[in-house]
């Protein structure tokens, strides 16, 4: 009896002490994100405010992995018919596939987030909106940004 109160309490203080590495490793990850969100909304607004420039006068190398992405985001806005909930939510897919797939580094690694940055609010403006009229022109809009991006980028 006295084995199985010591096993039974080794156990429990085995699983409270887990217990407890769980909700510190979880509040460390929560203070991750919410750092890492700061960043990132330091980092978009740092280049929101900065306006695409070339390289030497000639366009930026984009990595291939990466341009199956932008031409497919460009095929959805070409066939849009007027579901911008969808085209957002396809839109959203596409980007984040374009973000995973990124292996540029340097300045041309800067000067993409330049023009991808903004890119990003266009797409989540068009899901949050709940007018048709605004949403087609937010999809225009988003058409101009993928002319910007091959004035920039190759």
């Amino acid at each position: 009896m006295a084995l199985s109160l010591s096993v039974a309490f080794a156990f429990m203080s085995c699983k409270q002490e887990s217990a407890d590495q769980d909700h510190d490793m979880h509040d460390a990850t929560e203070e991750m994100h919410e750092m890492a969100a700061d960043e990132y909304e330091m980092m978009d607004d740092h280049y929101e405010a900065e306006q695409v420039s070339l390289n030497d006068g000639e366009r930026w190398v984009v990595n291939e992995e990466m341009k199956p992405f932008v031409a497919e985001g460009e095929k959805l806005v070409a066939e849009y018919r007027g579901d911008y909930k969808k085209l957002a939510e396809d839109l959203t897919v596409q980007n984040n596939q374009l973000i995973k797939s990124c292996t540029m580094e340097g300045t041309s690694h800067d000067e993409l987030h330049k023009w991808l940055h903004p890119h990003l609010e266009m797409v989540k403006e068009l899901g949050d909106m709940d007018n048709q009229e605004a949403a087609d022109k937010q999809v225009n809009e988003i058409k101009k940004s993928y002319q910007v991006y091959h004035e920039y980028f190759q």
